[in-house]
């Protein structure tokens, strides 16, 4: 099914593109005179430069190959395209991604290999020229090209499938043609050529069509031949079709031998056609029928005209043709044919198939011509008797006798009957426009054919009349023999005819087929006329099968068939029926868009570029066929200044003239218009202008200070009268140096005023050449802050400092930015001090500098004054003196020059060092004796150590001699030193602190797990103080003796403790180790709740907990030990024997809510059970949950609840307990003061009704313990509600104007002319009945009787009426007549010079009285002729038509009846006389679609506009132009948000305009449909990586982050926050690198996301998989000293889920030890490996050791017994430790030990022989 659906677009598709490239030569101009990028603008900017100047657009390509992307591409007549400035250098490939074919009626300049590829097909118009170096033309669809193939240099055209046509009537210069589409037309192989003018041949031109091409070439030969022109035989020169020399058919493309093929590459044959340029040639195909045949260009056939062509006959029809004529969407006008007496006239007389089958005429107009015959007449064929017709147009006339129609005569067809060749003929795409027939004379007339057999019509129109006598129809007159087809044809002309006269068919004889068609105007028949068919004579019980058959129905008692002969069946399927003229022009709430075919496919679109069969633009047009239309198009223009446009075929509904998108419709002959017609903003070209000055003083920069005034530029391309101006951002000058008329260019130039909208700039910038001045910059020399010229004392004033820029001086001013090399002060400046002396400390003097000057590369911007006197910027300063610093270290043990103490905390020392020993002073003056005081002494730092630098400060000079000589010198200096010093360590030593204990909780663990702390648990003995902080010790280990339960005292050890701490350097310690007393105490347990569980029962009266307790399950103990080898978790739990639970109420809880259950007797049991304690009670918070108990509801049998009817459905008596109803279920004794409230008591409805139900939906219990409770639902009862009775009285009075009869005019009125007693406030209730007054006659105070009395209403029911009539009074008023004249007539006389009307006033003759009633004639009501007057406004005649009012005076009425009326004494007849005000039709043209993209809010962007989207009918004839609807008023959808037919409503509607207060409206609101669409969504996704750790999978993210991965773009304003996007990520592959990202799947989740769509749902961004870590684990070992290694075995933790140690293939895991043998006691590191790799990169993971594998293999010592120790060392020989070992070999032991075990004594060998420590 979907293949076939598939089929039947395909080919409506290639009907429309086919019938669109034909027609399109003689469209409009194209939609945007030069190619559009749309959306493509972005991509395009990465290829080419993109410019457009005038009429030209300039593309300069960036790459060899430049692809790029056109929403549309076309280029209007006088508009050029030039790609690489008109050289032929780069290649251009040029996609159309829009709707609609390329329309090229200007020129393609430049570029190398220049492609156009666009699917819905190319026009190249007669205007158009290429001038390329190649040019490539396919209809294949983008997506199917191989683009990267033209990246690389290379044709990407291969013959792929094509999806539309290629039409070439232009002019081609380039080196080679390639075209490939469905089908291809090229007009004239002349006009392929090179640049040289020479046609190309062979190669040079490739051809691929899935159909026969169609290739034109001018014969190469010529001859007179003889026309009869108005009886004179005229010589013309006509081309030899009927030559058989080769020379003749030289220019043919076979001749030429252009590769002509089709799609898969195989030859076509019979392509070329013979050029027809004028009417004699068209004439002249006579001579050879069996040609093929193409129109060159229009034809105009004036010369045919009767009487001046063939003796008055015309064209002579051109006979017996049986091969190709092709019109190229060419016209052929004024072709005139005068034969009423012919046989088989048209065009073409006959057209039948010969040998070859495939023969056609098509793509041709004919228009501004008629064409007569007696017998089988047609517009185009007479007689067609094979092949096909398609794509042609008729607006002549057609005459004849018998078989009419305006493309043919008959169709005449046959079935293969003994193996003959069918013939079957079939039209596509017919249009007839012009009137068919005559009445009256014509028999089988049809706008289309005028008789049908064995043939199929596809897409057939007809909008012409048709008259004939008998079988006159729209499309065919008469349907005979059967396997005949109509299918999607209308006809809108009128038919008229005598009998069998139908709107589509004059008459059916067998069983044709009717499929989507439509009859849209009057059938006139004076028998058998019907809106379908005027005569169905088939066999009867037989059906004809029609299938969505629609027409209007214009009430004038017409049928779908008028006359059904034999009983047949019309037999409809699909949508069908009559349907009024306005209900035609609907779509979207209409009966068209449900037209479907028998597949499902629909058929008519509302929107363009569909590809569908129909085209409807809603609410201005019944459906069209896109087969006969122009193609399909996108509208607009540049803006202009003036609203809508001028193009034919193009409707606006309101148009405007300012940028922006319009609502459009087309016609038939127009195009299948897609979107709105767009306006897009003119170029404008800034230009400078006027003198202006942009002036500034040197700042570095070239930014202008001043912007362009009004004056200082023009607007190039301002339409006049229009207002805009510019706004610069940016200007600067051509450079930043300080000079006159200077270039000044200013950019960020935009555009603003009211006008602004409607343009944009051609360019961004606006130059001047000579408009700027920049001056130079004044600077001043100034100090550099803290800088001073100084010098040392020499008795001058001279300064002899240089000026240095930025080091003693800086100049002021200079721009940011430029330093010294810019400018500063040129050499030559000269400087004084005030005085000679030197200065105090911080005492300075002036300084006065002369001859100053600038230099430097940007001197010439600044200027500067020539001298300067700086203050305090001068100093002299003391004379320096050195201290030398004397080598004297071979002095060192000395104790007189060492500098020598025991470490004290501190580095201060009080020597007093001596001068020529220690130290020297130089620079001393000559004669003068100075020394320096010490003021203090300090060692490098304070810390122990040898030959320590001693550094002496705060020193001070003196004069020995007592002179002060010293104030003239100073010391360079403040400090020297000497490397004389020596600082010794101090002894500390550990004290353990009285009542130390190390106490632990039990942990399954030997370790001590508090750390000996130094002050609370030991003391050191001998810190300076100050330093306690900076001391401390460390030991390695220390554990609990006598095993690791919880228990008593036990000896806790602390081993190989070391000195630390940042000051442990300057002390030394004797002691190694210290022991101390603790104990291990049990664990403390708590119960805890499992989550997501409770305790639950329902409630039973009481608090006792039901369940039993179950570790894990409903209970949990947190604090059992887990961080030993195998856990304690199964050794420990609760005494389920002891423990009870209560709830903490009885009471049942809430929905949501718990109580607390509380545990008592609670006790602990299991193995381990003596290592920890528990509480014995323990509350759980809110782990109980009792639920109420469910009752039963049961309604006692005799409840009812009864009422008089009250206006509303409540009942009026509450439901008791007991009395209506009983409750069980409750807990033995409970429930006696508890009651249901069941609420407030609801009928089904208000209405009066018996036993209706009633219904209770309370379900709220009270009363004490009603809580323990629950109710599900109460049953309903029922209720009777009777009715109410009512009083009714009239009021007021009851007027009319007289109208000839008795009847009351005005309906009864609630509150206006009557009451109803008794009702209730908002019933609908309206009383009806009939009103008459006591006679006919005008009267005030007359008797009114109404009878009939009837309530009616929705709430009608409800009451009862207590009478049957009613009495009142009322007026008659006369009625007034109007005088006017009878249409037609009019008072004329001959001049004779006056005013006088001549002519008698006679009633029904030349005047009317309009408003007399009807029947009553002039014996009841005239005028009084005999005192009537009548006078001409003017005494003169008036020429032509034209024509003046008659005034007429002294007019009474007289008659019977002439009380009832009242007539103006005067009156003017007129055509624009006295009009009563009527009141108007607003209607919103029903259907009417108000669309727009969601925005935020529910404002209808749509204006109403008259004619567009409603309508004001009942206008008096002339009238209402001006006025309209007040068209500000807004619509407003039923919501702001996206959705398809959304309720729309347009309230508070007002009139305006000039005469609008002539009229008022018949209501004040509209109501319509609309659809929001969706707003799409920009995504931007950032650059940065999605990470994750390797996993084994490829997934990416569990979710995309809205600012982390990706931003959202084009809300709504104000919204969006809570929009994301959710989608699924995966990576490229699972393992560890970085890679692609791919995103898929991506939608819009969160509130509003329905009013958006993203632009795309799929994403391909980075990411990166890092190593997983994998821990190797191994397990703890633990032997005795002395025994062998173990087998040292663990395991690899964190592996990705599903993998295991075989991901790393032969590489094993493996577990060493770095200990060789088991002799030393201790911890051991036991190592994990994969293959060699123990840490590191393995494959997808990194491997690391375990924290515990450092210390996973224990050596403990051996077991002791008393005595052992002793007979060791008994007769062992002395062993004494070297100190640099931890083991010592002792005498009869067979290995070595620690020596920290044994405790022997150590010596230090580097200090002498002193006793370090002992431990035993």
């Amino acid at each position: 099914m979907k293949q076939a659906a598939g089929k039947h677009l395909r080919r409506a598709v290639a009907y429309a593109l086919f019938a669109g490239a034909l027609a399109a030569p003689f469209a409009a101009s194209p939609a945007y005179a030069l190619p559009v990028e749309g959306a493509n603008a972005a991509a395009n900017a990465a290829e080419a430069t993109i410019t457009t100047e005038g009429t030209v657009m300039d593309i300069v390509g960036k790459n060899e190959n430049n692809l790029l992307y056109w929403q549309d591409f076309s280029i209007d007549a006088g508009e050029k395209v030039r790609f690489d400035a008109g050289a032929q250098t780069r290649n251009y490939m040029n996609l159309v991604t829009g709707e609609g074919m390329s329309r090229i009626y200007g020129m393609i300049e430049g570029g190398n290999n220049v492609y156009l590829v666009n699917p819905h097909g190319i026009l190249f118009a007669g205007t158009a020229k290429v001038n390329t170096g190649a040019l490539y033309l396919s209809t294949a669809k983008t997506e199917d090209l191989n683009t990267s193939v033209f990246r690389g240099g290379d044709n990407p055209l291969s013959g792929t499938p094509q999806n539309g046509d290629v039409l070439n009537l232009g002019t081609v210069k380039a080196n080679s043609l390639y075209i490939e589409g469905t089908n291809v037309t090229v007009l004239d192989t002349n006009n392929v050529t090179n640049e040289l003018g020479m046609p190309l041949a062979w190669s040079a031109v490739t051809i691929k069509s899935k159909k026969t091409p169609v290739i034109g070439y001018e014969v190469g030969s010529k001859r007179n031949i003889a026309f009869n022109e108005n009886g004179v035989s005229v010589n013309h020169a006509v081309h030899e079709y009927e030559a058989t020399d080769p020379a003749s058919h030289s220019r043919s493309a076979t001749a030429r031998h252009w590769g002509v093929q089709n799609l898969s590459g195989a030859n076509h044959a019979k392509y070329d056609f013979m050029l027809v340029s004028n009417v004699y040639d068209l004439q002249h195909i006579d001579a050879n029928v069996a040609g093929s045949y193409l129109l060159k260009n229009d034809i105009d056939a004036g010369v045919t005209r009767t009487n001046l062509w063939n003796d008055g006959q015309g064209f002579k029809p051109l006979r017996n043709f049986r091969t190709k004529f092709d019109g190229a969407g060419h016209t052929i006008k004024n072709l005139y044919i005068n034969r009423p007496t012919g046989y088989k006239v048209g065009l073409f007389a006959t057209m039948t198939i010969g040998i070859d089958q495939d023969v056609y005429i098509g793509n041709l107009t004919l228009e501004g011509g008629s064409i007569q015959g007696d017998n089988v007449v047609g517009g185009i064929v007479g007689e067609f008797g094979g092949g096909a017709l398609r794509n042609l147009r008729n607006f002549n006339e057609v005459k004849g006798t018998k078989l009419v129609g305006g493309i043919a005569g008959a169709m005449e067809g046959q079935k293969s009957v003994g193996g003959t060749i069918p013939r079957h003929v079939r039209m596509d795409n017919v249009y007839n426009g012009g009137v068919v027939g005559e009445f009256g004379v014509s028999d089988e007339v049809g706008g289309i054919v005028g008789r049908l057999n064995f043939g199929t019509i596809q897409s057939a129109a007809n909008e012409g009349a048709v008259r004939g006598k008998q079988m006159v129809g729209g499309i065919v007159g008469s349907l005979q023999k059967d396997e005949n087809r109509l299918e999607n044809v209308y006809n809108t002309g009128e038919i008229k005819g005598k009998s069998i006269v139908g709107g589509l068919v004059g008459r059916i004889t067998q069983h044709g087929y009717i499929t989507n068609a439509y009859n849209a105007n009057k059938v006139y028949a004076d028998a058998a006329g019907g809106y379908v068919a005027g005569q169905l004579d088939i066999q009867a019980g037989t059906t004809t099968p029609f299938r969505n058959l629609i027409w209007v129905d214009f009430h004038d008692g017409t049928q779908a068939i008028g006359e059904n002969v034999n009983g047949g069946i019309f037999h409809d399927s699909g949508i069908g029926g009559a349907h009024s003229l306005a209900e035609m022009t609907l779509y979207y709430n209409g009966t068209f868009k449900n037209w479907v075919d028998s597949e499902g496919n629909q058929l008519v679109a509302g929107e363009g570029g569909k590809g569908t069969p129909w085209r409807m633009y809603h609410g201005y047009t019944m459906p069209l066929l896109t087969g006969l239309m122009q193609g399909t198009k996108t509208v607009g223009k540049v803006y202009d200044g003036t609203p809508g446009t001028d193009a034919p075929h193009i409707f606006l509904v309101d148009a405007g003239k300012n940028t922006g998108g319009y609502i459009v419709y087309g016609d038939q002959l127009g195009y299948d218009i897609v979107g709105r017609y767009v306006i897009r903003p003119k170029a404008l070209t800034a230009v400078a202008a006027g003198s202006p000055n942009f002036t500034k003083v040197y700042d570095g920069t070239t930014d202008v200070k001043q912007y362009p005034e009004l004056t200082h530029y023009t607007l190039t391309g301002l339409v006049a009268g229009d207002s805009a101006s510019l706004t610069v951002t940016e200007g600067t000058y051509a450079d930043k140096n300080a000079g006159t008329g200077k270039a000044v260019t200013f950019t960020g130039l935009s555009l603003t005023g009211a006008d602004a909208k409607n343009y944009r700039l051609a360019g961004d910038t606006l130059t001047y050449s000579a408009a700027g001045t920049i001056t130079k910059k004044p600077l001043t020399m100034e100090k550099v802050a803290g800088a001073a010229f100084t010098k040392e004392y020499d008795g001058t004033e001279t300064v002899t400092e240089a000026l240095q820029s930025g080091v003693n001086y800086t100049l002021t001013g200079v721009v940011a930015g430029e330093g010294a090399d810019v400018v500063s002060l040129a050499a030559g400046a000269s400087g004084t001090y005030a005085t000679k002396n030197a200065q105090a400390d911080g005492a300075k003097q002036n300084v006065t500098f002369t001859g100053l000057t600038l230099t430097g590369s940007g001197a010439g911007n600044y200027t500067i004054a020539g001298s300067k006197t700086l203050t305090n910027a001068g100093v002299i300063r003391p004379k320096d003196i050195t201290i030398k610093e004397n080598d004297i270290s071979y002095l060192y043990y000395d104790s007189t020059f060492q500098i020598q103490k025991e470490y004290d905390g501190t580095a201060d020392t009080s020597y007093t060092p001596i001068r020529g020993w220690h130290y020297s002073l130089e620079g001393v003056v000559s004669g003068e004796q100075l020394d320096v005081h010490v003021g203090k002494g300090a060692y490098a730092d304070k810390n122990a150590g040898e030959r320590k630098t001693v550094t002496f400060s705060n020193l001070s000079l003196y004069d020995v001699n007592g002179v002060n000589a010293e104030k003239n010198y100073r010391l360079a200096t403040s400090s020297f030193t000497s490397n004389l010093g020596k600082i010794s360590q101090k002894r500390v030593e550990v004290q353990v602190l009285p009542g130390v204990r190390f106490d632990k909780e039990y942990d399954g663990t030997f370790d001590v797990t508090r750390k000996a702390v130094r002050d609370t648990d030991y003391k050191i003995l001998g810190v300076v103080a100050g330093e306690e902080n900076d001391l401390d010790i460390t030991y390695r280990f220390s554990l609990y003796q006598n095993g690791n339960n919880a228990g008593g005292d036990r000896p806790v050890s602390f081993q190989d403790m070391h000195l630390a701490g940042s000051a442990k350097d300057n002390y030394y310690m004797d002691m190694l180790n210290f022991n101390a007393i603790g104990k291990i105490t049990p664990k403390t347990l708590t119960m805890e709740q499992v989550a997501g569980t409770e305790f639950t029962k329902t409630y039973d009266g009481t608090t006792a907990v039901t369940q039993t307790l179950q570790r894990d399950v409903n209970y949990k103990l947190t604090g059992v030990v887990t961080n030993v080898v195998t856990g304690e978790e199964d050794i420990v739990s609760i005494d389920t024997t002891s423990a009870v639970g209560a709830y903490q109420t009885k009471n049942a809880q809430a929905d949501g809510t718990k109580q607390n259950v509380s545990f008592t007797g609670i006790t602990l049991t299991g193995s381990g059970a003596g290592n920890y304690t528990i509480a014995p009670t323990k509350t759980l918070t809110n782990a109980g949950k009792i639920t109420p108990k469910a009752l039963t509801f049961n309604l006692l049998g005799s409840t009812r609840f009864d009422k008089v009817y009250d206006g509303n459905d409540n009942v009026t008596r509450p439901m008791v307990r007991d009395t209506d109803y009983t409750l069980d279920g409750f807990v033995g004794s409970e429930g006696t003061g508890i009651t249901l409230d069941v609420g407030a008591g609801k009928y089904a409805d208000k209405n009066v009704g018996v036993d209706k139900v009633v219904t209770f939906s309370g379900r709220t219990l009270s009363g004490a313990g009603a809580e323990n409770y629950t109710i599900a639902a109460t049953s309903p009862a029922v209720g009777t509600i009777s009715a109410k009775g009512l009083t009714a009285g009239l009021v007021g009075s009851f007027d009319k104007t007289y109208d000839g009869n008795a009847n009351v005019t005005q309906a009864l009125a609630p509150g206006t002319n009557y009451t109803l007693a008794g009702s209730i406030a908002g019933d609908a209730l309206t009383l009806t009945g009939t009103g008459t007054y006591a006679d006919k006659n005008a009267g005030m105070g007359k008797a009114v009787t109404f009878t009939g009395l009837t309530l009616t209403g929705a709430d009608a029911g409800n009451y009862t009426l207590g009478t049957a009539t009613l009495t009142g009074g009322g007026t008659i008023a006369p009625k007034a007549l109007t005088m006017e004249k009878v249409a037609g007539a009019h008072f004329t006389k001959v001049y004779d010079g006056n005013t006088n009307v001549t002519e008698t006033l006679q009633r029904g003759v030349n005047y009317t009285l309009m408003g007399a009633v009807e029947g009553e004639d002039d014996t009841v009501v005239s005028i009084d002729t005999t005192s009537a007057h009548g006078a001409y406004q003017t005494k003169d005649a008036q020429a032509g038509d034209a024509m003046q009012d008659v005034d007429f005076t002294g007019i009474t009425l007289t008659g019977t009846g002439a009380g009832n009326y009242t007539l103006a004494p005067a009156m003017t007849i007129a055509g624009a006389g006295k009009i009563t005000p009527k009141e108007l039709n607003v209607d919103l043209a029903s259907g009417v679609h108000f669309d727009k993209t969601y925005d935020g809010d529910a404002n209808v962007t749509q204006t109403l506009a008259k004619g567009a989207n409603y309508t004001l009918t009942n206008f008096v004839t002339g009238e209402g132009a001006g006025i309209t609807l007040d068209e500000t008023v807004r619509g407003q959808y039923a919501d702001k948000n996206a959705g398809a037919d959304k309720a729309v409503a347009f309230d508070g509607l007002t009139l305006t305009g000039t005469g609008a207060g002539n009229y008022k409206l018949n209501r004040t609101n509209l109501t319509s449909t609309g659809t929001i669409a969706q707003r799409t969504l920009g995504v931007t996704f950032t650059t940065a990586p999605v990470t994750k750790v390797y996993d084994g999978t490829t997934n990416a993210i569990a979710a995309l982050s809205k600012g982390d991965h990706y931003t959202l773009t084009n809300f709504a304003a104000g919204e969006g926050d809570g929009i994301a996007i959710t989608g699924s990520g995966t990576f490229a592959d699972k393992n560890v690198g970085t890679k692609a990202v791919n995103f898929s799947d991506l939608t819009l989740t969160g509130e509003g996301a329905g009013n958006y769509r993203l632009a795309a749902t799929v994403h391909t961004g980075t990411g990166t998989i890092t190593h997983r870590d994998l821990t190797l684990t191994a397990d703890e070992k633990s032997v005795t000293q002395g025994e062998a290694l173990p087998a040292f075995t663990g395991r690899a933790e964190g592996f990705a889920a599903g993998e295991d140690a075989s991901v790393f293939g032969t590489d094993s895991l493996a577990f060493t030890s770095d200990a060789t043998d088991t002799n030393t006691l201790g911890s051991y590191a036991v190592t994990g490996r994969i293959g060699s790799v123990a840490e590191g990169l393995l494959g997808n993971y990194r491997i690391r050791q375990a924290a515990g594998n450092a210390r996973a293999f224990t050596v403990t010592a051996m077991p002791v017994s008393g005595g052992i120790f002793a007979s060791l060392v008994q007769d062992a020989k002395p062993v004494f430790d070297d100190g640099y070992s931890r083991i010592v070999y002792l005498f009869g032991t067979p290995r070595p030990v620690r020596a920290l075990t044994l405790g022997l004594y150590r010596f230090d060998a580097g200090n002498g022989l002193e006793i370090q420590g002992l431990h035993l």
